[in-house]
């Protein structure tokens, strides 16, 4: 058994089994895909997310940037665009990985859920996504705490400094309140 696949079974037992069936059923789907593709076209190979990264952003350093740690990215190049450290969307949307991670993690929502939320994505990539949580979780968790901690600021400097718009919106609704 190679490194890899004793990596992802130490990952998998340590999940509640809910979560390991959907693991399985996301595994199995990726098999049936492969096995229908090459059975209907010639399988290119494709590249790998690290690949991607070099591509989009350059070579960054250091092991806890997901975009550009070749262990982190391995196989996942199909799925994601890296726009930055920080901006990994899923290929071909403009939706983050944060934005599934955190209907998955904090919402406790089903991968199925999740692909009813957003119809620009298949019910694949949110399980691309999970998968890539549960198989980085620690860079994947600091990513996710760094992008909450982003909003919460820009949420705080919006309150202290708002715009025109916010404050004339502010102001109708505390005159409606008081009309009522």
């Amino acid at each position: 058994m190679s490194h890899l696949s004793e990596q992802i079974l130490q990952t998998v037992e340590v999940l509640p089994v809910e979560d390991q069936r959907q693991v399985l059923d996301f595994v199995q789907f990726i098999l049936a895909k492969r096995q229908q593709a090459q059975t209907t076209e010639s399988e290119t190979e494709p590249k790998s997310f690290f690949e991607v990264a070099q591509a989009s952003i350059g070579a960054g350093e250091g092991p806890g940037d997901l975009s550009t740690n070749p262990d982190a990215m391995q196989g996942y190049g199909q799925y994601f665009n890296v726009l930055s450290s920080t901006d990994i969307r899923l290929q071909g949307t403009r939706i983050g990985i944060e934005t599934i991670l955190y209907d998955y993690i904090y919402r406790s929502r089903t991968p199925e859920e999740i692909a009813k939320t957003y119809p620009s994505l298949n019910l694949e990539q949110v399980y691309a996504t999970i998968l890539y949580y549960l198989h980085n979780k620690a860079a994947v968790s600091e990513y996710l705490t760094t992008w909450i901690e982003h909003g919460d600021r820009m949420r705080a400097q919006q309150r202290q400094n708002p715009s025109a718009l916010a404050k004339r919106l502010q102001q109708l609704k505390a005159e409606s309140t008081t009309v009522s």
